[in-house]
């Protein structure tokens, strides 16, 4: 999936964003999966990983933005006035 992809399902400043958190593409593939909906094993499904895979990178977002649930992390990411 590319960016163009979500434009039209989250907002163009959460690719700000996620760069500004210092997210690699692959976890920024994550939290946009994750962002717009998708299951868990959806969003592994889609990136042709595995859950635990998944599950790493999302805990290495959390570690990354300073947040505890994949929920606070979009919110955040969603939410807060552009800088």
């Amino acid at each position: 999936m590319n960016q163009t992809t979500f434009e039209f399902l989250i907002p163009p400043f959460f690719f700000e964003r996620t760069k500004a958190a210092k997210l690699t593409p692959r976890e920024t593939e994550v939290i946009e999966l994750l962002a717009k909906g998708e299951s868990w094993k959806s969003s592994a499904d889609a990136l042709g990983m595995s859950i635990r895979t998944l599950e790493k990178h999302v805990q290495r977002i959390h570690l990354k933005m300073g947040f505890q649930t994949t929920l606070q992390c979009v919110l955040f990411l969603v939410q807060t006035p552009r800088r």
